[in-house]
């Protein structure tokens, strides 16, 4: 999982440290986590990073610290809340090509946002809450081309963002 806020998921003193934190304490050899490591720092254009201290990081770059931190384990389910959240645009859109680059890949992805552009340009699947109930479910096509349920929760005026189209 990615948490909502990246300086809530990074605690080590680099970025290498960081993202070697999970493939070490799922057992795994120095010389596999440290492959594990490149990789992911590589697939989150943190290569450059490794030995930089995660506090001096920019947001985009913690954003794109923690996504490497869970990626180097190799998950089979991906869970991010709000990966954007606090982002500037040409980080927002690194965080979206890291994320399309995983779903070419067959990484299924949930992702949590409350921005509903992000769910019309990028997700297949939706569900819609509202205080703490599903309001609505199915192809994100269907749900966001349903003019009844849009103005009934407040979102009939349109949204397009180039940020996040897929």
């Amino acid at each position: 999982m990615v948490f909502h806020q990246a300086d809530d998921q990074l605690f080590s003193a680099s970025v290498r440290q960081d993202i070697s934190f999970g493939p070490l304490d799922l057992g795994l050899s120095q010389q596999e986590a440290s492959m594990r490591v490149h990789e992911a720092a590589k697939q989150c254009g943190l290569f450059h990073l490794l030995y930089r201290p995660t506090h001096a990081l920019s947001g985009g770059e913690k954003a794109r610290c923690a996504l490497a931190g869970v990626l180097a384990m190799r998950p089979g389910l991906l869970l991010i809340d709000e990966p954007t959240a606090s982002l500037d645009p040409p980080a927002r859109q690194q965080v979206f090509r890291i994320l399309e680059s995983l779903t070419t890949k067959g990484k299924t992805i949930v992702l949590a946002t409350h921005e509903i552009e992000i769910a019309h340009n990028w997700a297949d699947y939706v569900l819609i809450l509202q205080e703490g109930s599903l309001l609505a479910s199915g192809p994100a096509t269907s749900i966001m081309n349903d003019q009844a349920l849009l103005v009934h929760i407040g979102l009939d005026k349109p949204w397009y963002s180039e940020l996040t189209k897929r």
